[in-house]
């Protein structure tokens, strides 16, 4: 048992345990530093010592055997935009892809002018990101905004003279609106803007903006800025709005349910009559009307490479038009001509540093081939099958951890991963024996003893996932502890009244990146679900049905939540008919 795992030191908290030697012990935190440890008692001897600060750490260190070289990744993630464009018509159309930037920063939400001659773009990350216009055929880029603030999704004006955006510029997401060619940014003052910075403006004369929530949006008046929603009595997330050519209706993805049941897909709101037709059933986002609003182009975001889908209004069996040959994208749209597509394309690369003086009067690094020492390719393995597993890509993230391992059968981050890559395909025995090597080596690591628990509590041995989970909590009182084990108690119904409790301090602490992070690890509990479920278990089917309703339309795909959510439907239908 290593004691200082889990703490925080100063404003550090220690993540994991690199190596031992004569200068005392190096731990992974968010900076490198080195802590004076009193041998007995493993415990902080004296005050810690930043070795390496503000390096371009990637995911990954280990020290070598003799502590003298550390071992770390460098990343870069970036995103260029590709122009893709059609030739031909039905059976014989042809298209023809052309990259139009190129560098290593991370260009995101295009969106083509009106006259279809040029492209606004937002090019930067959380927490800053700037405005450009390029032409659409490529060449020298013009920046709009300079703030140090982000700001994202621009939309054009009808005539094309003007761009609103998202911004971050006040310390909370507005509306924005700025001169296409240049000039000062303006703010929307009363706009209330989702963290989705989701807009839409051309050909309507209003702009079109998703609020907080997710459940509604706002027409906004950009001489007067009124405001009044899109829908009367909004119900489910909807995102992805584009108005019609001839701006009497607004399609959108709705998840939403009608009737007790759920269909969520493409809808058309009519802004005459504010009338709802439901059109098609499906993860998809509408990208375009066709200039005759006779068809929706729209993005098949459930299919990986996605699909761009063209469907009929008046009903039928869409067309696919054409699948993008890469899975990562942050925004698509069309020309108004319906012959030019443009998208960004992401790229990650990484590689290993090696850094030989790392005390702090006298750093060096250096780069140095990944064969070079067999701590270099357990590191490469590891990062590689990273990148994979962020893309989703679980069998070959398997069969690069699995390389790692062949290495050092000990190495506990490998296990771990090995042991999550495993997890996210249902590979549940396979799972609990990697944790399980991983428990020998380190038995009170937090992670391994969730990564068990979960691994048990999916072949429905809720007793010995309890006990393992207990540990973890013990170990570490974190959002993944206790998400944990509240669905333990609440799945195995073990303890309903304690599950609840669990699942109420795992909603308080949820990270910030927790959607992410779920879709990503599609294993994971979600707390809303397991209160859903605990109420459901309870007969108290009035509470039951927010909580399944709120996650339904947070996780759609997960057929556990769907059916949870019938049932509690069909149960409150049987008690009203009584």
């Amino acid at each position: 048992m290593d004691v200082m795992i889990g703490q925080t030191i100063s404003h550090y908290k220690i993540l994991e345990k690199l190596g031992a030697g004569g200068m005392g012990e190096v731990y992974l935190s968010k900076s490198l530093m080195k802590i004076p440890v009193a041998p007995k008692s493993g415990r902080a001897d004296g005050s810690t010592i930043n070795l390496l600060a503000g390096f371009p750490f990637g995911g990954y260190f280990t020290l070598s055997s003799d502590n003298k070289c550390l071992l770390y990744t460098r990343e870069i993630q970036s995103s260029n935009l590709w122009l893709i464009t059609f030739k031909g018509e039905n059976k014989r159309q042809t298209f023809a892809t052309k990259q139009l930037t190129t560098g290593t920063s991370w260009m995101r939400d295009p969106a083509i002018s009106p006259d279809g001659s040029r492209i606004a773009c937002s090019i930067g990350s959380q927490p800053q990101a700037n405005l450009f216009v390029m032409p659409i055929a490529g060449g020298p880029m013009q920046q709009l905004t300079f703030f140090n603030s982000y700001n994202a999704s621009p939309v054009w004006s009808p005539d094309g003279k003007e761009i609103a955006f998202g911004s971050m510029q006040d310390g909370k997401p507005k509306v924005w609106r700025i001169n296409a060619t240049g000039g000062t940014p303006r703010p929307f003052m009363n706009s209330e803007l989702s963290n989705g910075f989701l807009l839409t403006w051309f050909p309507g004369a209003n702009i079109l903006y998703l609020r907080p929530g997710n459940t509604n949006y706002h027409f906004l008046n950009p001489q007067t800025e009124a405001e009044k929603p899109l829908i009367e009595k909004p119900g489910g997330w909807i995102i992805g709005s584009q108005y019609s050519p001839d701006t009497k209706s607004v399609a959108v993805y709705w998840n939403r349910a009608k009737a007790g049941k759920s269909m969520q897909g493409i809808w058309l709101v009519s802004l005459e009559d504010s009338s709802q037709i439901f059109l098609y059933r499906g993860f998809v986002r509408p990208i375009k009307w066709s200039a005759d609003g006779k068809w929706i182009y729209a993005w098949d975001f459930n299919k990986k490479p996605a699909e761009i889908l063209k469907i009929p209004i008046a009903g039928g069996q869409p067309q696919t038009v054409v699948t993008l040959s890469f899975d990562d994208h942050t925004g698509i749209d069309m020309s108004p001509d319906e012959k030019q597509i443009v998208c960004p394309v992401a790229e990650y690369q990484s590689d290993v540093w090696m850094v030989e003086k790392f005390d702090p009067e006298n750093e060096l690094a250096k780069p140095i081939a990944a064969l070079a020492l067999p701590e270099m390719k357990q590191l490469a393995y590891l990062q590689n099958g990273w990148t994979l597993f962020e893309q989703k890509k679980y069998s070959e993230a398997e069969k690069a951890f699995r390389q790692g391992l062949e290495l050092n059968r000990e190495h506990l981050s490998l296990l771990y991963e090995f042991g999550q890559s495993l997890n996210n395909q249902k590979k549940y025995v396979e799972a609990e024996a990697a944790f399980q090597q991983g428990f020998e080596i380190a038995p009170e690591h937090p992670d391994i003893l969730n990564g068990l628990g979960y691994a048990l509590a999916a072949q429905n041995r809720y007793l010995d996932a309890e006990t393992f989970a207990q540990k973890a909590l013990a170990r570490d009182s974190s959002f993944a502890s206790y998400n944990l084990l509240a669905w333990i108690l609440v799945a195995g119904e073990i303890d309903i009244d304690r599950s609840m409790a669990f699942a109420q301090k795992a909603l308080a602490s949820k990270p910030a990146d927790w959607p992410q992070t779920a879709e990503t690890y599609s294993y994971l509990a979600i707390p809303e679900h397991t209160l859903g479920l605990a109420y459901l278990k309870k007969g108290e089917y009035e509470k039951a049905m927010p909580y399944l309703e709120q996650v339904a339309e947070f996780a759609p795909q997960r057929q556990a939540i769907r059916e949870d959510l019938q049932l509690a439907r069909q149960k409150l239908q049987e008690r009203t008919n009584q």
